[in-house]
């Protein structure tokens, strides 16, 4: 990643740009694969806590679920069969999953029909997780009575039964692609994912593979950025293809955990910290660019010109984020910010900016 950063901002070497992509193209490949893209149970639901409409990026689960679950289990306890259900979601799909409690709360959830549930014991016979069996067969029982009564996750579970010819199947496309569409029409973003991705190998509708990838890039799916930066490369532009490359490669394992060391040890050891940060600075994470800047200024013995590379390398990235950040409370500057990260050619940008427009949030609707 190092070797791409460089390439791509051409930092102390020349700009190249197909280079940089090759790069993060091998780093994000394993990424993918350490996150299990495509074959997972979805993403946590927060439709049953907020009514309006928003990006799923500006919500912080792991920050604010426990108070909002707490809620949900007092009234789980109760025998509310909806809330069950929410429960036993969140333990399994937090991030360090409970698969026995899931199950507990599932079970319950089951019993009284809800789809949620029945779709949740799907999945874990599906890896056979939570004390389970491993049972393909069980799987598709559980996933075709919610299927049945309209469950996304229902449809989701038939769809991964069909495309990767799982309890003794032969693989079925076209009937997978027709369980994921109906999940996709609820905008589960696994479900856009893989209709994308199966209309992607069929090699006859790209373009609307694209709009079901850029579907699911409204919740970070990183199977979608990596699918759009591949297509990017071959039909459109390589700036494009390599920001999305780039997103994906920065979630690569050995990145995320060196982003925690250095997290943990900023009280204790700040000199630690620091040399963890500056390792992901050098990699090109903004964040941590930002951080290390930071903690270089309020040293006693801070270097300024280092300081000030520092700040310049993450001005190169930080239009996205300062939008992010804006979007809430002045709408018309998150969206000049993203309007001028999209000009530089960065796809996220792009993406908030048609949103924004769809929307008419800071600019007029079109």
């Amino acid at each position: 990643m190092a070797i791409a950063n460089r390439l791509y901002y051409g930092l102390g070497i020349e700009k190249n740009c197909d280079s940089a992509y090759e790069y993060y193209e091998t780093v994000a490949e394993p990424a993918l694969l350490s996150k299990h893209v495509g074959y997972r149970f979805p993403k946590f639901n927060t439709s049953f806590i907020y009514e309006d409409e928003r990006d799923s990026t500006s919500i912080s689960l792991e920050e604010n679920m426990e108070d909002i679950i707490t809620y949900q289990k007092y009234h789980a306890e109760t025998g509310d069969a909806t809330s069950l259900y929410v429960v036993a979601q969140y333990y399994l799909v937090k991030t360090n999953p409970d698969y026995e409690k899931a199950r507990e709360y599932a079970e319950k959830a089951a019993e009284s029909d809800i789809p949620g549930g029945l779709a949740i014991l799907g999945h874990l016979h599906l890896h056979g997780l939570g004390g389970l069996e491993e049972s393909h067969a069980l799987a598709r029982q559980y996933f075709s009575k919610a299927a049945s009564k309209d469950s996304e996750l229902g449809h989701y579970g038939l769809g991964l039964i069909y495309y990767h010819g799982l309890d003794n199947e032969d693989p079925d496309e076209h009937v997978a692609l027709n369980h994921f569409q109906q999940a996709a029409k609820k905008d589960l973003a696994e479900a856009n994912y893989y209709v994308g991705k199966i209309l992607l190998e069929q090699g006859n509708d790209q373009v609307s593979a694209k709009a079901y990838f850029l579907k699911a890039l409204k919740f970070n799916h990183l199977g979608a950025m990596f699918e759009l930066g591949r297509m990017a490369k071959r039909h459109f532009s390589c700036k494009e293809a390599t920001e999305y490359m780039k997103a994906v490669a920065e979630k690569n394992s050995l990145v995320i955990e060196v982003m925690k060391t250095a997290d943990s040890a900023f009280k204790q050891s700040p000199e630690k910290s620091l040399i963890n940060y500056l390792f992901l600075a050098d990699l090109g994470i903004s964040e941590a660019q930002c951080i290390a800047a930071k903690m270089i200024r309020s040293h006693p013995q801070g270097k300024k010109n280092l300081e000030l590379e520092l700040w310049l390398l993450a001005a190169k990235q930080a239009k996205v984020e300062a939008a992010n950040i804006y979007l809430e409370n002045n709408p018309e500057k998150s969206a000049a910010l993203y309007k001028e990260a999209y000009l530089a050619g960065n796809p996220k940008a792009a993406f908030k900016l048609g949103y924004m427009y769809q929307k008419g949030i800071g600019v007029s609707k079109v």
